[in-house]
């Protein structure tokens, strides 16, 4: 009994260890990105992080290529997209919060205007009116500048205000907006409703 039981645990552990072993080469055949090491980052290139091993040997840097940035219609197309949703959609319950969190994505110029905007609305819902209004984006249109450091979108949108938990009103409107580039990123420098 004692040497049947000992085939039976050896079986087993033959088993578990063959299973293993294919479990691990079936993950290496499917080609998944494996890190490599390199002496140098190359363009693009992204220090993820280092290996320091004892012994004297060095660090190893691994390096992982950053994606290449979207094409600049695409890029402004996505920025309005997102800028027009939330600059759309606020209410005073929520204390302006939906405008506020546009600042980085606006110059400086802007961003003092977005302030002033935010304030205003502050101010003005004190009266304890409740109303908010929400924006969904239903196409946008990008023109890129011959210089390539400014754009413009329009931006059709359908807005819905709600009074008290109630939707009032819901219209199609039109966001016009302005961009620079600063950098390698877009910002908005302007936002009109028609």
């Amino acid at each position: 009994m004692d040497q049947r039981k000992k085939i039976i645990m050896i079986v087993v552990g033959v088993l578990v260890l063959v299973a293993f072993l294919f479990l691990w080469l079936r993950g290496r055949d499917r080609g998944e990105a494996v890190p490599t090491p390199t002496t140098s980052g190359g363009v693009g290139a992204v220090n993820a992080g280092a290996l320091v091993r004892s012994g004297g040997v060095g660090d190893v840097s691994l390096s992982v290529a950053s994606p290449p940035p979207p094409p600049a219609d695409v890029a402004v197309q996505q920025l309005a997209a997102t800028f027009a949703e939330r600059y759309g959609s606020f209410s005073a319950e929520g204390n302006f919060v939906n405008i506020t969190d546009l600042y980085p994505l606006a110059t400086e110029r802007y961003r003092r205007t977005l302030e002033q905007v935010v304030a205003r609305g502050r101010a003005s819902a004190k009266g304890g009116d409740s109303v908010a209004t929400t924006t969904q984006v239903i196409a946008v249109r990008a023109t890129i500048a011959a210089d390539g450091d400014t754009a413009s979108a329009s931006v059709s949108t359908q807005r819905s205000e709600a009074r008290y938990g109630r939707t009032t009103r819901t219209y199609p409107q039109r966001l016009t907006m302005q961009f620079i580039r600063t950098g390698d990123a877009w910002r908005v420098d302007g936002a009109t409703w028609d």
